[in-house]
């Protein structure tokens, strides 16, 4: 990962408060706006039915995102607390690009409405966002879908995976107890996070 230890080396989309990881932290060679990534919530217990969705008893589904979510995905980006976007809102057509592109994203619905979501980026291995909107805050939420992000980027080939969100928020906390492990600061003042595949033969699917 010495990608990390060097500097910026191009311009990047500061003015846009989004350029942080998707531009500073990227492998030479790589470009992409970025949300930054925020997440609330603690682990919670679930199951897999044969639809391949998630279920947990407090009436949520997680399931796979598509183009007809991205109303919903923008809602609960505008909505949140940390991590907020100053200039301007991320485009519909880069929302979809990326769940459809670039890589997949996930939503937990909670009686049929999208309440939080995640999306990764399997082309660079960059978790482009995680939201949970704060009225649903410490449901497990946010672990569910990060797990099941982590899971896919994971069998995508990727042995390492990158973030960056702002230090002191409850998002830091978050990805350094789910193995996180921090990496410096990005060239905006961010805090840079990476995580490690390990082997099944070393005993365990992830470090920090």
């Amino acid at each position: 990962m010495d990608w990390l230890k060097r500097g910026p080396g191009r311009k990047t989309h500061a003015d846009l408060c989004i350029g942080h990881y998707g531009n500073d932290l990227a492998p030479p060679g790589h470009e992409v706006l970025s949300w930054r990534a925020t997440v609330t919530g603690f682990l919670g217990g679930g199951c897999v039915d044969q639809a391949g969705i998630d279920t947990v008893n407090d009436r949520s589904i997680l399931r796979q995102a598509h183009r007809g979510d991205i109303a919903a995905i923008q809602r609960v980006r505008a909505c949140v607390h940390e991590n907020r976007l100053v200039s301007r809102r991320i485009s519909d057509e880069e929302v979809q690009r990326h769940l459809e592109v670039l890589g997949r994203g996930w939503v937990i619905e909670v009686d049929g409405v999208v309440v939080a979501f995640a999306i990764g980026d399997a082309t660079i291995g960059n978790i482009w966002a995680l939201f949970v909107d704060p009225r649903h805050e410490r449901r497990g939420y946010g672990r569910r879908l990060h797990d099941a992000m982590v899971e896919w980027l994971w069998s995508q080939g990727l042995g390492h995976l990158w973030l960056a969100t702002e230090a002191g928020t409850r998002a830091e906390r978050f990805y350094r107890a789910a193995g996180w492990r921090h990496a410096g600061l990005t060239p905006h003042g961010e805090l840079a996070f990476v995580l490690d595949r390990v082997p099944a033969s070393a005993g365990g699917r992830q470090t920090g």
